[in-house]
């Protein structure tokens, strides 16, 4: 049976029924309204980049959200990237460049797999958060590090840092806020909620069908789902959001699984 709506968690429309992600969204409301950096952790596709805005909305702050992963930065400019660089600072420098600190502005910074960065990279991100400034690449004054950051991780802070993947001094700053999204099958009652288009719901639905079938104790037609004739195997349960299990017969289409 689907949860009872009064043991949904609902926060700036992200909604949770499991326990798992309640709990998520708890801390969420403990962190979000501080100035101090966010590590959220999880499996690619469990919802790093969603649960990022929800952090974003929930703190009030006046500038946007700007999302970006470490691997979309060249390593050889990650530098100029993060902090702008000043016409001639380099060659090909040509006009002064805003990097994305600067361009979050006032708002919220998410730095998914943040573990791709270099570790120089990483160091000079630390001197930034320490002191709460940085420099341009070329420039001769300080500006204020205004945004909040979010740094996305796909593994422990302590993992990473066994395997020199986070350099210590950051670990240790980035370790007070930290929320951990769960892994998918750990949120099967979540996955009625979730928008059918959505990363989560897509990312559950083609690894985990097997897993929710052998969960499912009823069906119901899958019509509404497949459309006749089409879902060939599996009888979509809409009250559990999850399949037919082996042996049961789909009502729309009149296959069975054996």
């Amino acid at each position: 049976m689907p949860p009872s709506p009064g043991l949904l968690k609902l926060l700036h429309g992200f909604v949770a029924a499991s326990p798992a992600m309640t709990d998520v969204l708890t801390r969420v409301e403990w962190y979000a309204r501080a100035n101090t950096p966010i590590v959220l952790v999880g499996e690619p596709g469990t919802g790093k980049t969603t649960l990022a805005a929800v952090v974003h909305t929930a703190s009030g702050r006046r500038g946007p959200l700007s999302a970006h992963t470490a691997r979309e930065f060249d390593p050889q400019l990650q530098r100029s990237q993060f902090f702008g660089h000043e016409a001639g600072a380099f060659t090909g420098a040509h006009g002064r460049h805003i990097g994305v600190f600067e361009e979050a502005a006032d708002g919220t910074l998410l730095l998914d797999d943040f573990h791709h960065l270099r570790r120089s990279t990483q160091m000079l991100l630390l001197r930034a958060l320490g002191s709460g400034h940085f420099r341009r690449v070329g420039g001769s004054r300080d500006l204020p590090l205004r945004c909040r950051l979010v740094v996305g991780l796909t593994r422990s802070p302590d993992w990473l840092l066994h395997r020199r993947r986070l350099v210590p001094e950051l670990r240790s700053r980035l370790g007070f806020s930290m929320i951990r999204l769960p892994r998918l099958e750990q949120r099967i009652d979540d996955i009625p909620s979730c928008r059918s288009g959505s990363s989560i719901a897509a990312r559950w639905r083609s690894v985990n069908w097997g897993r929710a079938a052998s969960q499912t104790t009823s069906s119901q037609p899958c019509s509404a789902r497949h459309g006749p004739g089409t879902c060939g195997i599996w009888a979509w349960s809409s009250a559990r959001g999850t399949c037919a299990p082996r042996g049961q017969t789909c009502s729309s289409c009149a296959t069975s699984r054996t």
